[in-house]
């Protein structure tokens, strides 16, 4: 009570700025605002600042969403210190309180209120009622529709590498050149038990540097790709027990991890199917031109658009950073 009467005996005796009462000056006073300074002190001691307490939610010069040097608005603070008193008092006047404003960790009201479930039931309450507000409504809209934008290009990207993996396996089955024979002991066959040429045939990397390359890429991509896909399937697993916007955050992360794979596994595709169109053709220069010109114009183009992936997702993300607490 002692810096509340020092604070008071500081304020001019007559107020002539209409709607000023005075305690927006506390932060000159005591350094920080009178609504941090409130939801500070103990609960132990909030019983004798009932009437200072009430003067300050009420104080139309008062702005309840200031932040302080950590970026958190006293109704935060209120939250993060589990006082539900306090915070049932700021819930008087939903429309004072920006729950949509996030704080020096990037949290908001609402998400806040969510992690202290765990620690106090009444907090469902308290996320109930921040979300059906105005701002609250259209802060979770924000969300979800953030989700869902994501969720569609991890389904897109997991289109994208199912159709690479299928390719690259059908070109283990068909790789350029087709088999050779092994030259060794024929092969016993049940639909023909003794065939004049049934000897094991594989594929000629030994003596084929070229489809060496092939086989290596192909199978890199085919990899990468698998990877893609397992990957891409959790990004889109719900996570029930997690906040939306954390939710949102691993997917956009997981995201651009997918799509690092994906890029890689076109990469390598790239270079298999180069290779093996070079395989195929005859070993003189003006004719492997027919693969070299149009591989290294089709790999510009990809590559290209490769980039502006990256380019639309790292955007994407330093957009979010930011916009962090605007809402």
């Amino acid at each position: 009570m002692d810096v509340i009467n020092d604070f008071r005996s500081q304020l001019p005796r007559t107020i002539t700025v209409e709607g000023d009462t005075g305690v927006s000056r506390f932060s000159e006073w005591i350094g920080e605002s009178a609504l941090h300074w409130v939801v500070r002190q103990p609960v132990s001691e909030k019983d004798s600042l009932t009437s200072f307490i009430r003067e300050v939610l009420d104080a139309p010069d008062v702005d309840w969403n200031e932040r302080n040097a950590s970026g958190d608005t006293a109704f935060q603070v209120a939250i993060a210190n589990g006082d539900i008193d306090m915070v049932t008092q700021f819930l008087r006047h939903p429309e004072k309180i920006n729950v949509g404003l996030e704080n020096g960790s990037g949290k908001s009201s609402i998400e806040l209120a969510h992690d202290m479930i765990a620690r106090d039931k009444k907090f469902e309450q308290v996320e109930a009622e921040l979300s059906s507000t105005e701002a609250g409504k259209r802060y979770m809209d924000n969300l979800y529709r953030d989700r869902q934008v994501y969720v569609d290009a991890a389904n897109a990207i997991l289109v994208g590498a199912a159709l690479i993996a299928s390719v690259t396996f059908a070109a283990w089955l068909q790789p350029p050149l087709n088999y050779t024979l092994d030259g060794g002991s024929p092969v016993y066959s049940t639909v023909n038990p003794y065939p004049e040429n049934n000897y094991p045939k594989y594929a000629d990397v030994e003596d084929n540097v070229g489809l060496g390359v092939f086989w290596i890429f192909n199978s890199l991509s085919f990899y990468f790709a698998i990877g893609t896909v397992v990957l891409g399937a959790c990004s889109v697993l719900p996570r029930r027990k997690l906040f939306i916007k954390q939710s949102v955050v691993k997917l956009r992360r997981n995201l651009l991890w997918t799509s690092s794979l994906l890029a890689l596994s076109v990469l390598f595709v790239l270079v298999a199917f180069g290779t093996a169109g070079l395989i195929v053709l005859m070993p003189v220069f003006k004719f492997r031109l027919y693969m070299i010109v149009p591989s290294t114009i089709g790999g510009i183009v990809c590559l290209i658009s490769i980039g502006y992936l990256f380019y639309n997702i790292f955007e994407e993300s330093l957009w979010r950073n930011s916009k962090k607490g605007v809402r």
